[in-house]
């Protein structure tokens, strides 16, 4: 079994289909006939129906074993919002392919019907998670019925870890670019100055932003990339206001989502927004990777 490298714990479960279950009614039927009339024929038909049957299970586990399968990448995962997860098939038998593959992950399925020997594949899989904050994958197997379907043949899956962040659910808000104060609690708009040549700081490089701005003296300096930030021209900008204890919110991952859904809304339309929560203040959001931060905050926020 240990050559064989089968799953999570070296184990290949085993259930009859339908159709393995009548097949091998009729071998006993078969065979039971062979022995009743001693029909030479018989025995040699109720051989043939149980060498089939066992060469089903052997094949089917060999059709199994040595498959690596690794996640490729974990892409943004919001609550209640269906997402693919990629995973790499990897088999790793020199000489023999697998056919007919499965992989499960609760109701859902992906189906892959040739690998070849000492090749890779991907396969995507949807996947759902109803809670943010840290989650863990739910058990997922490979099966197979191949070669006959007599049987279903399925090992757990072993990936390295199975923990992944989900953020809170975005959902579609409109805003429109009035500078008044709008129906949100605690969000206000204005304009303030955005963009120019002028340097304002140098800070930490964040995902998303623009490489032409790395300050590479500084980069050397301090090891790690370091980016300008310039002061700004005529740039829209908003302002949040995290604290669901002074709003009285009832249904805080309902005021969760509605601030997430906020942030994102004020991003996508270009607005450099200040997230205020608690003593906390993340000044001058703007990009993906600073919109990021904060979302992973308020995945973790507990009351």
């Amino acid at each position: 079994m240990s050559i064989l490298r089968l799953g999570k714990d070296n184990w290949a479960r085993t259930s009859p289909t339908k159709e393995g279950i009548i097949f091998i009614l009729l071998s006993f039927i078969v065979g039971f006939s062979a022995i009743n009339t001693n029909n030479n024929l018989l025995y040699l038909i109720f051989g043939v129906m149980i060498s089939l049957v066992v060469v089903s299970g052997f094949i089917s586990m060999i059709n199994l074993s040595r498959i690596d399968i690794s996640l490729v990448s974990i892409p943004d995962i919001y609550a209640l919002t269906p997402l693919s997860l990629v995973f790499r098939l990897k088999n790793e038998k020199l000489l023999v392919p697998s056919f007919s593959l499965t992989m499960q992950l609760e109701d859902a399925k992906s189906f892959l019907i040739y690998l070849p020997s000492n090749s890779e594949r991907e396969i995507g899989i949807k996947c759902f998670f109803k809670q943010r904050g840290w989650n863990t994958l739910p058990e997922m197997s490979l099966v197979t019925k191949f070669p006959f379907g007599f049987f279903k043949k399925w090992i757990k899956i072993d990936l390295a870890d199975s923990r992944v962040l989900v953020y809170p659910r975005i959902n579609e808000i409109e805003i429109n670019d009035s500078s008044n104060k709008d129906h949100y609690t605690g969000e206000t708009r204005y304009r303030k100055t955005g963009q120019s040549e002028e340097l304002k700081s140098i800070r930490d490089y964040n995902p998303g932003d623009s490489r032409k701005n790395i300050e590479w003296k500084s980069t050397a300096k301090v090891g790690r990339m370091m980016v300008k930030e310039f002061a700004a021209t005529d740039t829209k900008s908003a302002r949040i206001v995290f604290d669901p204890d002074t709003e009285n919110s009832m249904n805080l991952e309902h005021y969760i989502s509605e601030k997430a859904s906020l942030l994102a809304e004020y991003i996508k339309k270009g607005f450099s927004v200040d997230f205020i929560i608690g003593k906390k203040e993340y000044r001058a959001v703007y990009n993906s990777g600073q919109q990021k931060r904060i979302l992973t905050m308020l995945a973790l926020y507990e009351r």
